[in-house]
């Protein structure tokens, strides 16, 4: 509907309100006093004042000529009548007058109580998910944690006293999210299959080629994407579509840490495999075992040291791995100091500290001043001792290990019964510690006590006990032969870190002759050597590690045995002012 002109300026005044008809106004434009009045077509139109006057008196000879000027718009005389209206908005039904809202009144009541609904579901919405978040963090994670005694402050070390508690920055919360729900994941396998998942799923012998346990985290966690069969190796071409996908889920630092040393998309999470090289394979009576291991999976009966005080899963920031793999990308036990930064790969990439998840579904996050043994006693799920007890100053991160049904007993060396052989420790290599490392510290003695008081006679004195599982020997020489694609250090490594590596790599125990180590073959052994190998075999790696030395390598009964070479005469063991050292055999 057009505008009316004023009739000085003729510029269109924009009018819908009807308080305005038959009331003088100026005109916006050239502030001239106009009129406005609507016809009875409900038209509008915008007269001076004067003429105003002259019609108003026309129309008031009659009340008749009035209301039919009203009906019909039309005065045989004077074209349009224009009558000023009984009232703004008047309606007539019978013989009594109704006053109806304008139209814009109720375009404004509307818009009102459509905003008005809009604006409370809005608050309706963000009052549910505040809620939500409140139980969320409130709930515990199960009930067996709820009838736990009270714990120490979480991110403070167990093994401090009020007064030396340290204060932890506040974690990040992506992390701590991505760690609680691969708890909550967790949880669910325990209460829906009676026990944890196992370390490895499939046939396959080797750790490192078969499907590790985060591949179905990630099949039931990532609906959008189709897993494989997970039958063979995960290395095969079929299930790149699969593996060389990128899980943020399982990356602590998105930025960096990304792709692991196998070239695959790596994992920054992985399950702990307790204490000792041994860890992955001990049994869940062992008190040295984590939760995850090869072979079996682990009850909540199991977890004797409480779910509350065991780690389930620890970030790791090197030696990365792809998330399929069953090897060091999927479990990984705690085998030498330091802990956090160690030669273990434990840590957060990109930062400071460690971040644990417990098997109660809370998430710990440590610094790298927390207590070495407090942390140790958390890798281990059996060992009785409650994170509470502050560790003694003179405690050995890793204690000499009892004689168990999983140990043979090795024949005394030719200095007596009085050496323990390095079986019934938990050093973290085949090759024996040094003096000053913890992983050397063991009872004085003939005899020995296990961790329930009893006596445990020497190796000599005790009768060859049947091993308790059944382990399949691998075939080494064909490990020798396994091609990586490459190994390389970026800063100068000892050779018995580079022998440890290769060892993991092979399969197979380090051990070196029986007797003191000669002086030579431990200058060697702590010479720090870099290497950068591209396609290279485990046979031609050990060849490169030990070049230029007067030291050699061998296979002998399954083992890895590291010696002197036959033309060097080794001179006297090293003066250490203690015991000389012992035969190292995993």
């Amino acid at each position: 509907m057009p505008f009316p002109a004023c009739p000085k300026c003729l510029a269109p005044i924009r009018i819908r309100d009807r308080k305005f008809v038959g009331r003088e106004i100026p005109c916006p434009s050239c502030a001239a006093h106009i009129v406005p009045l609507v016809t009875g077509h409900d038209e509008w139109q915008v007269i001076l004042p004067e003429e105003y006057a002259r019609q108003s008196a026309a129309t008031s000879n009659s009340a008749k000529s009035n209301l039919e000027k009203q009906t019909t718009g039309v005065h045989a005389s004077t074209g349009p009548a224009i009558v000023k209206p009984l009232g703004a908005n008047t309606l007539r039904a019978g013989g009594r007058q109704l006053k109806a809202p304008s139209p814009f009144v109720m375009a404004w009541i509307g818009s009102g109580v459509i905003t008005f609904c809009i604006v409370m579901v809005i608050v309706q919405s963000f009052s549910r998910r505040d809620h939500q978040a409140r139980e969320l963090v409130t709930q515990q994670p199960n009930e067996s944690s709820q009838q736990q005694p009270v714990q120490p402050i979480e991110n403070s070390d167990p093994g401090q006293t009020t007064g030396e508690k340290e204060l932890v920055p506040q974690p990040l919360p992506a992390s701590h999210e991505k760690l609680a729900g691969l708890g909550q994941w967790l949880s669910g396998e325990l209460a829906s299959q009676g026990a944890f998942p196992a370390a490895t799923t499939g046939k396959s012998e080797n750790p490192e080629e078969a499907w590790g346990w985060l591949n179905r985290y990630v099949a039931q966690t990532q609906p959008t994407i189709v897993p494989p069969p997970f039958e063979g190796s995960w290395r095969g071409p079929t299930h790149d579509r699969f593996v060389r996908r990128r899980m943020n889920s399982l990356l602590i630092n998105e930025q960096e840490g990304l792709i692991g040393g196998d070239g695959y998309p790596a994992t920054q999470l992985v399950g702990v495999a307790g204490v000792g090289i041994d860890g992955p394979h001990l049994p869940a009576s062992s008190e040295y075992a984590g939760i995850f291991a090869y072979g079996r999976t682990t009850r909540q009966r199991d977890i004797l040291d409480g779910l509350s005080q065991t780690a389930m899963v620890a970030s790791v920031k090197e030696d990365l791995a792809s998330w399929a793999s069953g090897g060091k990308g999927g479990i990984r036990s705690l085998t030498a100091a330091p802990v956090i930064d160690g030669p273990d790969g434990f840590g957060i990439v990109g930062q400071s500290g460690q971040l644990l998840l417990m098997a109660d579904g809370s998430v710990k996050e440590l610094t790298n001043a927390a207590d070495p043994v407090i942390m140790r006693r958390m890798f281990t799920m059996a060992e009785g001792i409650d994170l509470a007890e502050a560790a003694s100053p003179d405690a050995p991160l890793f204690p000499a290990r009892a004689a168990s049904r999983q140990t043979m007993p090795m024949a005394d060396p030719p200095g007596g019964s009085e050496s323990v052989a390095d079986s019934h420790s938990s050093a973290p290599t085949g090759i024996s510690p040094e003096k000053d490392d913890p992983a050397a510290e063991k009872p004085n003695g003939k005899v020995e006590k296990s961790s329930t008081g009893e006596v445990v006679a020497p190796p000599a004195a005790q009768a060859p006990l049947p091993p308790a599982m059944v382990v399949q020997k691998q075939d080494l020489k064909i490990n020798l032969g396994l091609s990586l694609q490459r190994f390389r250090t970026d800063e100068p490594v000892a050779r018995r870190r580079l022998v440890k590596s290769a060892a993991d790599l092979l399969g197979a125990p380090v051990i070196t002759p029986e007797g003191p180590l000669p002086a030579e073959l431990v200058e060697i052994l702590d010479q720090k050597i870099t290497i950068d190998l591209e396609k290279v075999s485990i046979e031609n790696l050990l060849h490169e590690i030990f070049r230029d030395s007067q030291a050699r390598w061998s296979l002998q009964d399954g083992q890895l045995l590291i010696q002197l070479s036959s033309e060097v005469v080794p001179g006297p063991p090293p003066a250490t002012g203690g015991e000389p050292r012992e035969v190292a055999v995993p």
